[in-house]
């Protein structure tokens, strides 16, 4: 049942009144906070409703243009203004850039995600932008694993909105786990999200990031692909020779946008699973390692020819873990997801005038070879 559905069978069963408790109908409820979640009724009216010590609260707004609603972000007083228009679909090949910080795999760890941010000089402790004219990318699986999910969403979408303020940008790149939830594959989601507010209501988990919410239509704008200046950023890869890489990146993002429709049909007659598959953008392993028989590594000849053919100097990806930021391939692909928990905390790569640092926790800098 969509999520529009089950809202409005669910409130008009319940017709709890802004900030009422909701104890007392259901018996206790656990006490996992979520929100705020944006559900667009029509073109012009949103329902604002988060689920906040054992209550749902909601709200409605109707505007042309803008809907402004105060909201909470990990503890911290926003102010959110989300545009009635539908997001555009994000840009995914921009010329170069005076500076950029990557980052990926934040897995709704919302605390290193903060933390590195900061240490980076992209933003300050009350989220404002301070990385001037620079770009911040986010390579991919902010969704599953972390308790923290709807909040990284959230401070991505907002950063994006004051980055573009400043004269600067920030760029979100699906990555695998994005798709999963999307498509419905709730195996990594955490606990908070199915015994929370989804428990309590009925709402599918999936149904919160629906394309009638304003954090599901937003994902499914953003590309899968991005190409800046001569860097290529791409969650898991593009396998040399699986016909992926013969596509042009408009190509590559066009299916997995057409994919996200989570049809049947089109997944098949389209050609989506190219780019669903273990050989697309968004699962590709082959930098790091051979995958029984699915592929083999990569050679160092494969992945510059690839390079060359994609029209870039290097390719950073996410995805598979390393101790640290690890350059391979002779720095032709620079690999940035790292076990957060075991490090004791977020990495980011830095890259500014053409020279690459990787950046660690506490905001230190080391050049990447």
């Amino acid at each position: 049942m969509p999520t529009v559905v089950l809202l409005i069978v669910f409130l008009a069963a319940h017709p709890f009144a802004p900030g009422k408790s909701m104890e007392g109908t259901d018996g206790p409820l656990m006490s996992f906070d979520d929100g705020p979640h944006v559900y667009w009724r029509n073109d012009t009216t949103a329902v604002v409703f988060s689920y906040n010590g054992g209550r749902l609260v909601q709200e409605t707004h109707t505007s042309s243009d803008t809907v402004w609603f105060e909201g909470s972000l990990d503890g911290t007083e926003v102010s959110f203004s989300i545009p009635t228009a539908a997001p555009s679909r994000g840009e995914f090949d921009i010329g170069p850039v005076p500076r950029f910080l990557a980052v990926s795999d934040v897995h709704g760890d919302f605390l290193h995600f903060r933390e590195i941010l900061i240490a980076s000089g992209v933003m300050d402790e009350s989220f404002g932008w301070t990385w001037g004219d620079g770009h911040l990318v986010v390579l991919g699986d902010i969704m599953d694993r972390g308790p923290k999910v709807t909040e990284c969403l959230w401070l991505v979408y907002l950063l994006a909105q004051r980055a573009e303020r400043a004269g600067g940008a920030v760029h979100f790149v699906l990555g695998n786990h994005e798709l999963m939830v999307l498509r419905g594959d709730l195996r990594y989601v955490h606990e908070r999200y199915l015994d929370g507010i989804s428990g309590v209501t009925g709402m599918d988990c999936d149904d919160l990031f629906g394309p009638d919410m304003e954090l599901g239509r937003w994902i499914r704008s953003r590309p899968a692909v991005l190409r800046m200046g001569d860097v290529l950023f791409v969650h898991g890869g593009i396998a040399p020779g699986s016909g992926v890489d013969k596509m042009t990146l408009g190509e590559m993002n066009e299916l997995v946008w057409r994919g996200l429709e989570r049809t049947s049909v089109c997944y098949l007659l389209d050609g989506v699973e190219r780019v669903f598959g273990s050989l697309g953008p968004l699962w590709f392993r082959g930098y790091h390692y051979g995958m029984d028989d699915q592929y083999l590594q990569s050679t160092p000849e494969e992945v510059a020819s690839l390079l060359e053919s994609l029209d870039v100097e290097r390719i950073v990806v996410g995805h598979t873990e390393h101790d640290s930021l690890t350059a391979l391939y002779g720095g032709l692909v620079l690999a940035i997801d790292v076990p957060v928990d075991d490090i004791g905390g977020q990495q980011a790569l830095l890259g500014e005038d053409s020279v690459f640092y990787r950046v660690n926790a506490d905001g230190s800098r080391v050049p990447m070879p």
